[in-house]
C-alpha cells in the first residue's frame, strides 16, 4: 500500500476551476493564497513509533476568462506523509500503516468558503484517496466517529477496503477527516490492515496529535 504523494495531491486538490463562477466577485489580475503545514507531534509520533517522511509544498495554480478579463488563482499546499512497518501474514514486514495530512487555504467571500476542498464529501475523499495507492480498492463506509484534533472535536470516516502486496490481497481500513482551522482546510488520512486494531488506536493518536 505504497503511498504517491503527487497522485494524492493531484486527487485532492483538483476542481480549482468549479470555483471560477465565483471569482469575478473579488479578483484582480492575480490572487495567492498560502496554507500553514499540519504535521503530527513528536509525543504522538513517540508513541505509535510512525516515520514521518517529509512535509512538502505544492503549489497550483489556474487561469481563468471572466466577463473578457483573465484572472488567476494560486494555492499554495502542504502534504506531510508518515509510514510505519507492520507484518502482513503471508507477505511480511511492509509499510502498509500510513498517515498523512494535507493542508489547503480557504477564502471566504460573502460567507462562502472557496476551495477545490472545501465541500468535497468524506465518500469522495475516499475514492480520491483511492488514486494515490496503486493497489487500494475503497468498499464502503462503515461508520464514524468524533475525535478531539485542533482544539474541537470532528468528525473522523471510516471506510473498508481491499490492498494488495506481493500478490496477496488483504483487507484495509482507511480514515478520513477534514478539519477548517484557522485560514486552512486539513484533511487527515489514515491506512492500516483491517485486523490490526492496534494500527486504528495508532491512527487515532496521531489525528490528536496533529499541530498546524
Amino acid at each position: 500500500m505504497q503511498f504517491s504523494r503527487r497522485r494524492f495531491l493531484a486527487a485532492a486538490t483538483g476542481g480549482l476551476a468549479a470555483t471560477s463562477g465565483c471569482l469575478d466577485m473579488v479578483l484582480g489580475e492575480e490572487q495567492s493564497f498560502e496554507a500553514t503545514a499540519a504535521e503530527v507531534g513528536a509525543a504522538a509520533l513517540g508513541e505509535t513509533n510512525y516515520e514521518h517522511l517529509g512535509t512538502e509544498a505544492n503549489t497550483i495554480s489556474e487561469t481563468f476568462e471572466i466577463q473578457g478579463n483573465e484572472r488567476t488563482v494560486t494555492l499554495t499546499n502542504y502534504i506531510s506523509t508518515y509510514q510505519r512497518m507492520v507484518d502482513i501474514p503471508g507477505v511480511g514486514e511492509q509499510p502498509a500503516a500510513v498517515f498523512a495530512t494535507l493542508s489547503t487555504p480557504k477564502f471566504e467571500i460573502l460567507g462562502r468558503t472557496l476551495n477545490p476542498i472545501a465541500e468535497v464529501k468524506k465518500e469522495e475523499l475516499a475514492k480520491r484517496a483511492q488514486d494515490s495507492y496503486g493497489s487500494l480498492r475503497v468498499k464502503e463506509l462503515l461508520g464514524t466517529q468524533q475525535v478531539d484534533v485542533l482544539g474541537a472535536a470532528h468528525e473522523l470516516a471510516t471506510f473498508s477496503g481491499i490492498a494488495e502486496l506481493a500478490s496477496t490481497e488483504f483487507d484495509v481500513h482507511l480514515d478520513i477527516g477534514t478539519v477548517p482551522h484557522e485560514k486552512d482546510i486539513v484533511v487527515l488520512f489514515g491506512g492500516y490492515p483491517a485486523e490490526m486494531q492496534r494500527e486504528a488506536e495508532n491512527i487515532l493518536t496521531m489525528v490528536r496529535g496533529v499541530t498546524h
